[in-house]
């Protein structure tokens, strides 16, 4: 049971044990089993409970990555750097909190959320910033309809935003020399004078 030897050892003879055999339990005997019973369910389940449920900290972490933590423009910026993670925003906005989405490797999200906004509202559109590390993860995971039909190229900051012309309220920013590719999602449509002037704020986290 629980390797605890809850009784002394004696030594009985035969006729003993044949007479024990016919003689009431120890009124603490069931006691005794109940309270065995109890400490090795208590072992048991405790020790099941702590493998599914991983420690606090961990847990926290997990839902961090999973974007449903808001957090301050420090935490955000603490949680992509400690975790090595490759991300663009466009910096701090008054009242707002940030939620960073890592579920998808190599393609960082990060959703502004205003004061009263929930995480968990598939009615409310939000401000987001996605970051893929690549073209090819790009090319991946967009969907082919959401590909540009316009473009806008600043040759001096480097930066070209791709648009598409039927949705406004989004757009593809590449910049010259570099890997990563930047969807930016708007809560509503955007002039294309608003889109290359986000385009060119957009910034690394680090």
């Amino acid at each position: 049971m629980l390797g605890i030897d809850l009784w002394p050892l004696v030594t009985i003879t035969k006729e003993e044990s044949i007479a024990l055999k016919h003689k009431p339990a120890h009124p603490r005997f069931k006691w005794y089993l109940a309270l065995d019973a109890l400490l090795t369910t208590v072992l048991i389940y405790g020790g099941v409970a702590y493998a599914v449920q991983p420690p606090s900290h961990d847990r926290t972490s997990q839902l961090e990555h999973g974007g449903v933590v808001a957090m301050s423009s420090t935490g955000l910026i603490d949680h992509v750097e400690s975790e090595n993670m490759i991300s663009y925003w466009l910096g701090p906005i008054s009242g707002y909190r940030y939620a960073p989405n890592c579920v998808v490797a190599h393609a960082m999200l990060v959703t502004y959320l205003a004061k009263n906004s929930k995480i968990d509202d598939p009615n409310q559109a939000n401000l987001t910033v996605r970051t893929y590390n690549n073209l090819e993860i790009y090319n991946v995971m967009l969907h082919p309809l959401e590909n540009p039909n316009a473009s806008i190229v600043d040759t001096e900051a480097g930066v070209t935003v791709h648009f598409n012309t039927a949705a406004m309220n989004y757009e593809i920013v590449t910049f010259e020399g570099k890997p990563e590719i930047v969807v930016v999602n708007y809560p509503t449509w955007q002039l294309a004078t608003t889109l290359m002037k986000n385009a060119q704020a957009l910034k690394k986290i680090s």
